[in-house]
């Protein structure tokens, strides 16, 4: 099979032999974006080699339904085995609670059931559709949160979700009119999630109100500006990743105990770090755990840095029902449930 012309800009971005040795988990939705992400892989790599997972919220009746009983079907022409996740409503609810939106509670449940898909598959990656659109709208909304360097380079192509399972966003530098012209000549049609289109969510008025203006007002060139940015503090983020990592080797291994956290962190040692330093140190923290980013601002990233070089006796409740606390010279870290 020759290689329709998106898949083999799509192979340059993401070339077998990165993934082809492996089994792969795909998130589909039954949108457009997910259902090019299943009709690619499938296309370019082993079915049986991937795993449609898609995860029911359960948040639209009977529409939610039918996107899984969509996303089944096109699995199935695809020759993809797929399985479905359904989330239990008060789950749903105590997750939105501790998170502190609806939209980070989902989130963080869709992402644990895909990690627990990955392993139960055998799967190396987990794969979204996140695209170039989405990057942009992610980069506007930290950035009008006050955001530092690390949240405006947007999402990573690549991002750990365990020691054995990483996610990947191989779509980040195609615009979605290329996925749904893509899916166009392969015959193929998508489900529309109608709570896209809903003004209660910030995201959706970023989308829907704020970046047409954006492009209207800068004639057209506000969304590849915005990734331009992206791009650049994606270089300095790599950078402070780097003087971090040269910092924390500098300590000869006194920040923490085994490195897992459950005998705390050295307060004295991380108040060594530059300010920014520690910010990049508690971020990745956050990533590597898996615990929620969404509603964690500037002033709650500059909070802990404040608690940690000040060094007293210290806590403070965060989103996602975290704690943080300094007690006799250790950083506790501890998560309710």
């Amino acid at each position: 099979m020759t290689p329709d012309s998106f898949e083999s800009r799509l192979l340059e971005i993401w070339p077998r032999p990165v993934w082809e040795p492996f089994r792969l988990v795909l998130a589909v939705s039954g949108g457009a974006d997910s259902s090019a992400l299943l009709a690619a892989m499938a296309r370019l790599g082993d079915p049986a080699r991937l795993l449609a997972l898609h995860v029911n919220h359960r948040l639209r009746g009977e529409e939610s339904d039918e996107d899984a009983r969509f996303t089944a079907r096109l699995a199935e022409k695809y020759a993809v085995p797929f399985r479905e996740e359904r989330i239990d409503p008060d789950e749903l609810r105590r997750a939105a609670v501790a998170a502190g939106s609806l939209e980070a509670g989902a989130r963080e449940i869709r992402y644990r059931l895909l990690l627990r898909g990955a392993e139960s598959f055998g799967a190396r990656f987990v794969l979204t559709a996140h695209h170039a659109g989405d990057q942009a709208e992610t980069v506007l909304y930290r950035l009008f949160r006050g955001s530092g360097i690390d949240g405006l380079a947007g999402m990573s192509r690549l991002r750990p979700l365990s020691e054995a399972v990483v996610l990947a966003r191989p779509f980040l530098s195609f615009s979605r009119d290329e996925l749904t012209e893509y899916l166009t000549r392969l015959g193929e049609t998508w489900r529309h999630d109608s709570s896209n289109d809903s003004s209660l969510f910030l995201r959706n008025r970023i989308r829907h109100e704020l970046v047409p203006l954006l492009n209207d007002l800068f004639g057209g060139r506000a969304i590849p500006s915005v990734l331009k940015l992206a791009d650049r503090a994606a270089e300095i983020r790599t950078y402070l990743d780097d003087r971090l990592d040269a910092e924390l080797a500098s300590f000869g291994g006194t920040v923490s105990d085994g490195g897992d956290g459950t005998g705390g962190f050295s307060a004295a040692a991380l108040s060594r770090l530059d300010p920014l330093l520690l910010t990049v140190w508690f971020r990745r923290l956050w990533n590597r755990r898996g615990w929620p980013m969404g509603e964690m601002d500037a002033a709650r990233w500059n909070g802990l840095v404040q608690m940690v070089r000040e060094g007293a006796d210290a806590r403070r409740e965060l989103p996602g029902g975290l704690s943080v606390e300094i007690r006799d010279g250790r950083l506790l870290i501890s998560r309710k449930g």
